[in-house]
């Protein structure tokens, strides 16, 4: 099943979805950290995001997903986690390569 949204839209979404599960918000230096971007990059993303109403921000640069935006992340996120159980079990890859590789797809 394809999402209508491109790869750089959904790795940012998966990241905020899973920051926001850590500390109920994500800022744009946690984003760029795990990302491995510069915070500039990540702010000309989120503005991308915010026209497409998947992100909010908030006071004191707190970013959170809308209802969209949560969907889309629980169901990057389900998937993720699914193709990396596959690698592992059937295919034999270990944890970490399996996560890398559930990432591209």
């Amino acid at each position: 099943m394809s999402l209508p949204y491109d790869t750089t839209t959904q790795e940012y979404i998966e990241v905020i979805y899973a920051l926001e599960k850590e500390n109920r918000v994500a800022r744009v230096t946690d984003i760029a950290e795990r990302r491995g971007v510069t915070k500039a990059s990540v702010s000309l993303v989120l503005n991308q995001l915010q026209k497409k109403e998947l992100v909010e921000r908030k006071q004191y640069g707190h970013i959170t997903l809308t209802r969209s935006g949560k969907r889309l992340g629980s169901t990057l996120t389900q998937r993720h986690k699914a193709i990396k159980k596959f690698l592992q079990i059937v295919v034999g890859v270990s944890e970490g390569t399996a996560d890398d590789d559930a990432c591209k797809l």
